[in-house]
């Protein structure tokens, strides 16, 4: 067994809902600082109740970041932002322009259900 086999089997879970947890943290903070953006953004797809979506989105993102950082209800947390991430996928990212977004998406709902499968709470 290699160095990286050894290392994977025991921190491989703790840096993924790091690496994950990270990422939403800080755009649910991003979000939130920039709360009229968020709003207009939404409102911009057509979407009603803009900032009651923003609400929900922050919350969303910065809930499963906790989630998965404090690893505490880790498998809602993932999911919350499995939920999330594929809603953004489907309205924001299916246009060519928006193909490495889209990818990138793609992975990180991949990273997520990994992480959600090995949760233990």
């Amino acid at each position: 067994m290699s160095w990286l086999d050894k290392f994977t089997d025991r921190n491989g879970s703790l840096f993924a809902r790091i690496f994950i947890g990270l990422l939403f943290l800080v755009t649910g903070l991003l979000a939130l600082q920039n709360f009229a953006g968020t709003s207009g953004m939404i409102a911009g797809k057509g979407f009603p109740l803009a900032g009651l979506l923003a609400v929900l989105i922050i919350a969303m993102k910065l809930g499963g970041a906790a989630a998965l950082l404090l690893n505490q209800r880790v498998r809602l947390g993932a999911l919350a932002l499995i939920v999330f991430t594929v809603l953004a996928t489907v309205f924001y990212h299916l246009s060519w322009d928006q193909n490495v977004a889209f990818l990138k998406n793609l992975a990180i709902i991949g990273g997520l259900l990994l992480v959600y499968r090995d949760a233990k709470n």
